[in-house]
């Protein structure tokens, strides 16, 4: 065996290595995108037959790339009712420019989202939380649902998050 040829053994077994271990990390889940996802609610009563329900997702983006939201939603069930809220906030918004002084200064346009970046990206190791609110008949045991859609910039698939709760009448 001359030289060449075992540097050419070394080579393809380094690179059967790395592949192995590249595809073990995919299989393992390892190229995932890392988001966990908590639900709170707060339950206020508006008058004597209904309440007011708040629903919170907090969503805390792990320390690998980050994440792209394109929907996040509520599906709150109660007396045979389903309905659908989007939670407040989860797109990014356009600005206008302006001077201050001699500084260009930007203001943010609340009736308006961005053209060209509208998906709010969380970075890695950020935390926000978005929240929506439904009236609903102070007697009903209200089943919640959350959904949430995102994309990591380097997966070409839409990541999926979940998460249920339980909102019992008050007394």
């Amino acid at each position: 065996m001359t030289p060449e040829d075992a540097k050419a053994i070394a080579e393809t077994i380094a690179l059967v290595s790395a592949a192995a271990f590249f595809i073990y990390k995919v299989v393992a889940g390892y190229l995932y995108v890392e988001l966990s996802l908590a639900v709170s609610t707060t339950r206020t009563h508006l008058d004597s037959e209904i309440d007011l329900l708040v629903i919170s997702a907090k969503l805390k983006k792990g320390s690998r790339g980050s994440v792209r939201l394109h929907d996040a939603q509520a599906k709150i069930t109660y007396d045979k009712m389903v309905k659908y809220i989007p939670f407040l906030g989860i797109h990014r918004l356009s600005y206008v420019s302006g001077l201050l002084s001699s500084t260009d200064r930007k203001t943010i346009n609340w009736d308006k989202s961005s053209k060209s970046s509208p998906l709010l990206r969380l970075p890695p190791n950020e935390e926000t939380e978005f929240s929506c609110h439904i009236q609903v008949p102070r007697t009903a045991v209200c089943d919640i649902e959350i959904a949430i859609l995102g994309q990591e910039r380097s997966w070409f698939g839409i990541g999926q998050w979940k998460a249920s709760h339980v909102s019992a009448p008050m007394a």
